[in-house]
Formats: structure tokens, C-alpha cells, sequence
């Protein structure tokens, strides 16, 4: 199975200029974890995730516990976040992408899921993205017996 049968490809992004509350926002709107950031061209820059924020906004370098971070109140979290690491998505985004085409196997998707400690994979064709594959979506194809 090849990630252009199951990518989704209705894929929520951000732009640079996003505000960090535009991102917050849209993520809870929307229930996903991460964002890609992309251009007016659809090329990737990077990708904003939960984890990105919260880490940016209550840590000083050390661990956090993600669960306890998320009790704290959302605008404390913001006013964190722009004293700590800027208000805008280019100046929080992780640059370090893993991608994959659509013509990449699932199980490669997977085995570079769990490798690099990643929940979500941007479809790329052309530099350009046209989808994403989620731990989700490799979940529904163990269970229905697909993979």
C-alpha cells in the first residue's frame, strides 16, 4: 500500500506570519496536532506541532510533561510563548522535515514514524505538498487488516 491511497488531502497549513494564537487556535478548531507551514507555493518550510508550543512555552531547556502543560490556561501559554521564542510561526517551526512522496510504502512511512519519533508524515510531490499520513491512519489499516 503506497501513501496515495491513504494520505489525506484536505491538509490544514499555516503560513509564516501565522501568530502563535492563530496556531493554537486552528489546531483545537480543527483537532490536529501539527501544522504544516508552507508558502503561497505550497512548499513546506517546516511544521508547527502541540509539542513545539507547549515545549516552547514552559520549558527552559528541560522536559516537560505535555499532559500537565495543557492544564495550564491557554492565554498564560501565549504570553509565554512570545516572551520565550517569538509570536510567529517562522520563529517557532521545526525546519527539520521528514517527508515522503506518493508513491512511498506505508510501512516505510511507519518504520520512519517510529525511527524518528514523528506522528504525522507531509506528502510531497513536486516540492509540494498534496497530502499527509498520520499514526491515525496507519492505526485504521492495522485494524482493518490492510497492513
Amino acid at each position: 500500500m503506497l501513501a496515495k491511497e491513504v494520505m489525506h488531502t484536505n491538509v490544514l497549513t499555516g503560513k509564516p506570519e501565522n501568530s502563535i494564537q492563530e496556531l493554537i487556535r486552528m489546531m483545537l478548531n480543527f483537532n490536529v496536532s501539527m501544522l504544516p507551514i508552507v508558502d503561497d507555493n505550497l512548499k513546506v518550510l517546516g511544521v508547527v506541532t502541540e509539542g513545539d508550543i507547549i515545549y516552547r512555552a514552559y520549558s527552559d531547556g528541560e522536559p516537560v510533561d505535555v499532559g500537565v502543560a495543557f492544564l495550564g490556561k491557554l492565554r498564560e501559554m501565549i504570553k509565554s510563548i512570545n516572551k520565550r521564542s517569538g509570536t510567529t510561526a517562522r520563529e517557532v517551526m521545526t525546519e527539520e522535515l521528514f517527508t515522503a512522496s506518493e508513491d512511498t510504502p506505508i510501512s516505510e512511512i511507519a518504520r520512519m514514524m517510529v525511527r524518528e519519533k514523528i506522528k504525522n508524515v507531509p506528502i510531497l510531490a513536486d516540492g509540494k505538498l498534496v497530502g499527509l499520513v498520520s499514526r491515525r491512519d496507519i492505526m485504521r489499516l492495522v485494524m482493518e487488516g490492510k497492513l
